[in-house]
């Protein structure tokens, strides 16, 4: 991907071919079948649990606000344009507190609150998460708990709009918390029954 992106960069010509990369961070809305179900599923069977203290920032993209920011960076491609050949994510524009949304998000699903539930300390978890890459090299399988995916979940990342404000006149269309609230909803209704049924039918298995 990084290599893409700067193949794209290297192609632009002011005369001959005009180009932009615009990306999101961490997108989410309706129909997303990695991020939010991913964690609900995990925080439905009551394997979830909060990394660290749980007071790591990230900036986080509604989808319909990525199209638009895509739609900006289109807009942009123009000679002698400040944002030919270069590179911009796209966001909600304020971080967000992650494992606050993620507990918000299970709480509504009717899934157990992580704040009542101990804390996993980082250091444990990176402790754990060497000994699954080594468990995983074994067995010739990747484990979901790895030392990048304890680093994701643990870090800061969040980015500022100032550039893709400046260069694309990119503004988001939706606010975080009406998207998130609507999210929520989406799969509350779309999601939450299937994955219910799933487990019901685990259970009988297991019995």
């Amino acid at each position: 991907k990084a290599q893409a992106e700067k193949a794209v960069a290297a192609a632009c010509d002011s005369d001959t071919l005009l180009t932009v990369s615009v990306a999101p961070h961490q997108v989410y809305g309706p129909y997303d079948s990695l991020f939010f179900p991913k964690l609900m599923e995990t925080a439905g069977t009551g394997r979830l649990r909060i990394f660290g203290p749980g007071d790591n920032q990230i900036s986080v993209c509604y989808v319909d606000n990525y199209c638009h920011g895509l739609m900006c960076g289109a807009d942009a491609l123009e000679k002698d344009s400040p944002a030919l050949g270069k590179f911009y994510i796209i966001t909600d524009t304020t971080p967000v507190y992650f494992w606050k949304i993620i507990n918000q998000a299970a709480v509504q699903l009717g899934f157990a609150d992580l704040e009542k539930k101990a804390h996993l300390p980082v250091w444990f978890l990176y402790i754990v998460a060497y000994m699954a890459n080594v468990v995983g090299f074994i067995i010739g399988k990747k484990l979901k708990l790895n030392p990048f995916n304890v680093r994701m979940l643990t870090m800061n990342r969040y980015f500022s709009p100032e550039l893709s404000e400046r260069d694309l006149k990119y503004k988001p269309l939706y606010e975080f918390q009406e998207r998130w609230q609507y999210t929520i909803d989406w799969f509350n209704e779309h999601w939450l029954p299937g994955f219910l049924a799933s487990q019901q039918g685990n259970d009988k298995k297991s019995n």
